[in-house]
C-alpha cells in the first residue's frame, strides 16, 4: 500500500526502449512522441514534435535541441539508419519543460521518473575564484548529503533528493575529468571524477553545501576534514503573493448544510473578500485558485502556487461533524495527525479525491511516510506559525470558540513549496453558524479575520523573526 500511494500521490514512471551505447543510454524520438501521442515535426533532416503548444526540433547535424526559439548544445545525440536517438537526460530536460511534469533518468531501473512536485535539489553549480574550484549544492533543508570518496573522485548522494537541471559539469581549470547526476528512486547523486591529484574540504548548513577543490600543492590547500561556518545571505525575506484556494467547487460542492448552504460557494465569496483586503491593505499580489463554480482537482491546487512562484497558501474551508452544535474555528497545517478529529476531517476534505482517482484506498496510516517526501517539510515551523497567527485572529475576530491549530494530511497542501494552511472557518452542520457562514456581513468578518492573521505573520516573517 506505501508503494500504491506513493505513486499515486508523488511518482509515477515512464518506461521506453532503451539502446545502450557506451556509458549513454539512448532513447529514439519516436519512441517519445509514440509514449505521449505528440504530432510530429519534420523539416529535412531536423525532427521534433509539438507538445502542449511547446515546439521541440532535434538538429543532428549541429548537435543541438531547440525548445521554443532556445538552443541547446548537447553532444548525446546519434543519428543511424534506426532513427534519432538522444541521451535519457537530455529527454528528461526536454520533458520536463514542455509538460506539466518532472522528469528524471533513473540510471538503475531504465526509466523514466516523474513528478508532480518541484525538485527537492534547487541548485547545483560549479564556481571558480583562483586555483580553487567550489561545488555549490542547495536543497530542502531536510535533507543531508553524503559525501563519499572513492578511486579517483568524490561522490555526493542525497537520499530523497532529486535535481533538475545540468546532468553534465565540466570545470575551465581542468581539475575534473567531469561531474555527472545520476538518478534512481532513491535520491540523486553527484558523480565528481578527478582529472589528477585532488584536495577537498567543505561548509555545509541546512539546505546548503559548498565542497572546495584544489589541485595538489594549490595554494589554497586545506585539510581534509576541515569545516567552515557558512555564513547567511543577508537577504530579506518578503512576501509579494499569496495564492487562496477556495475549498471545492463545480461537481465537488463539499458540505452542504441542513438549510442546503454548499461549502463549494461560502468559499469562493470568502477568498474574493480575502483577495480584495489584502490587495488594497497589505499591497501584495493575490491569486485564486479558481475564480468562479469549477472544479479544480485536489493535486493540482498547490502546484497552481508553485508555478506562480507563491509565498503563501491559503486553502479555505467550511467545517462539518456529527455533533451538530458543533461550533467554532480550527485552522491545520500539513503533518502526521495526532488526535481521531484531525484524521476524521482530513479524511472528508480529502475524499473530494474520489471526483480525481477511481479506487481509492484509505490512506491515512501511512501518512508518515509519504510526509518524508514532500516539499512542505522545509516550510513546516513556518507554516505552524501561519496557522497559530490565523487561529488566534479569526477566533477573535468572530467571537467564535478557538478550537486551535491541528495537523493532519490534506492532499491540498500536498507538495506546496512555501507555508501553507487548511482554514476551517465554522461548521456548516451547525444551523445557526450555517446561517451565519451564508450571511455577506459575516463572511466579510471571516475575510479581515485572516488577514490580520496573514498580516503579523507577514510582518515577523520578513523581519526574520
Amino acid at each position: 500500500m506505501k508503494l500504491f500511494l506513493l505513486f499515486l500521490l508523488s511518482l509515477e514512471f515512464l518506461t521506453v526502449p532503451v539502446r545502450k551505447v557506451g556509458e549513454y543510454d539512448l532513447v529514439s524520438l519516436n519512441s517519445i512522441r509514440k509514449s505521449f501521442g505528440f504530432p510530429a515535426l519534420k523539416a529535412g533532416r531536423k525532427s521534433g514534435f509539438v507538445a502542449y503548444g511547446h515546439k521541440v526540433w532535434i538538429y543532428p547535424d549541429d548537435s543541438t535541441y531547440r525548445v521554443d526559439g532556445t538552443d541547446f548544445p548537447t553532444d548525446e545525440i546519434l543519428f543511424d539508419s534506426s532513427g534519432l536517438y538522444l541521451s535519457a537526460d537530455v529527454w528528461a530536460d526536454i520533458l520536463s519543460r514542455v509538460t506539466p511534469r518532472t522528469y528524471y533518468w533513473d540510471t538503475e531501473k531504465k526509466r523514466f521518473i516523474v513528478s508532480r512536485y518541484p525538485p527537492s535539489v534547487k541548485e547545483a553549480r560549479l564556481d571558480e575564484k583562483g586555483d580553487t574550484v567550489i561545488f555549490v549544492l542547495r536543497f530542502n533543508g531536510d535533507l543531508k548529503p553524503r559525501l563519499r570518496e572513492k578511486n579517483g573522485g568524490l561522490s555526493i548522494s542525497i537520499k530523497r533528493g532529486f535535481y533538475r537541471g545540468r546532468w553534465k559539469f565540466r570545470d575551465s581549470r581542468g581539475l575534473f575529468e567531469v561531474v555527472k547526476v545520476f538518478h534512481t528512486l532513491k535520491g540523486v547523486t553527484f558523480d565528481i571524477r578527478y582529472a589528477g591529484e585532488i584536495r577537498w574540504w567543505k561548509e555545509s548548513s541546512p539546505g546548503l553545501l559548498k565542497v572546495y577543490f584544489v589541485g595538489e600543492g594549490g595554494s589554497n590547500a586545506a585539510p581534509l576534514s576541515g569545516e567552515k561556518p557558512v555564513k547567511g545571505s543577508g537577504k530579506k525575506r518578503k512576501i509579494s503573493l499569496i495564492v487562496i484556494d477556495p475549498g471545492h467547487g463545480g461537481k465537488d460542492p463539499g458540505a452542504i448544510g441542513p438549510r442546503g448552504t454548499k461549502e463549494k460557494n461560502i468559499t469562493l465569496s470568502i477568498a474574493k473578500k480575502l483577495k480584495r483586503i489584502l490587495e488594497k491593505k497589505l499591497g501584495v499580489r493575490v491569486l485564486l485558485t479558481r475564480d468562479r463554480d469549477r472544479f479544480v482537482p485536489l493535486l493540482e491546487r498547490a502546484k497552481i502556487a508553485n508555478r506562480a512562484g507563491a509565498d503563501l497558501f491559503i486553502s479555505i474551508h467550511c467545517n462539518s461533524g456529527r455533533n451538530r452544535k458543533a461550533s467554532g474555528v480550527e485552522t491545520y497545517f500539513l503533518s502526521e495527525p495526532r488526535t481521531e478529529w484531525e484524521r476524521a476531517v482530513a479524511a472528508y476534505e480529502n475524499s473530494a479525491i474520489k471526483y480525481e482517482i477511481k479506487n481509492m484506498v484509505d490512506t491515512t496510516d501511512i501518512l508518515k511516510y509519504i510526509l518524508m517526501d514532500m516539499a512542505q517539510n522545509e516550510f513546516l515551523r513556518e507554516s505552524q506559525d501561519l496557522a497559530a497567527y490565523i487561529e488566534q485572529s479569526l477566533a477573535k475576530t468572530l467571537k467564535k470558540p478557538d478550537r486551535g491549530v491541528k495537523q493532519a494530511g490534506f492532499y491540498v497542501l500536498f507538495g506546496a513549496y512555501m507555508p501553507a494552511v487548511l482554514v476551517e472557518v465554522g461548521f456548516l452542520s451547525n444551523r445557526r453558524e450555517e446561517k451565519l457562514l451564508a450571511s455577506r456581513k459575516y463572511q466579510e468578518k471571516i475575510a479581515y479575520g485572516i488577514y490580520r492573521g496573514i498580516k503579523k505573520f507577514k510582518e515577523k516573517y520578513e523581519r526574520g523573526r
